[in-house]
């Protein structure tokens, strides 16, 4: 499930739309359950959808390789 994690804190390291992120949170959930892990997936899925909000001031936060708070509010 490493690598799962990986790509999907290089997505939030970047950042962007609210697209992309709601993308990025299905892929890492699709990566988690194809590795035979389907409730923990759903578990990640909840937990990044809830805590990985880029108006947190939190170094797990959607676009956390940026300077909080985001001038841009239309990639929340």
């Amino acid at each position: 499930m490493k690598d799962c994690c990986l790509e999907h804190d290089k997505a939030y390291w970047k950042g962007g739309t609210w697209r992309e992120r709601k993308k990025a949170d299905i892929e890492l959930m699709r990566c988690v359950a194809l590795k035979g892990h389907p409730v923990t997936a759903f578990i990640m899925y909840i937990g990044v959808r809830i805590g990985g909000l880029s108006i947190l001031p939190t170094p797990f936060r959607w676009g956390f390789g940026h300077d909080w708070p985001k001038s841009k509010p239309d990639e929340i």
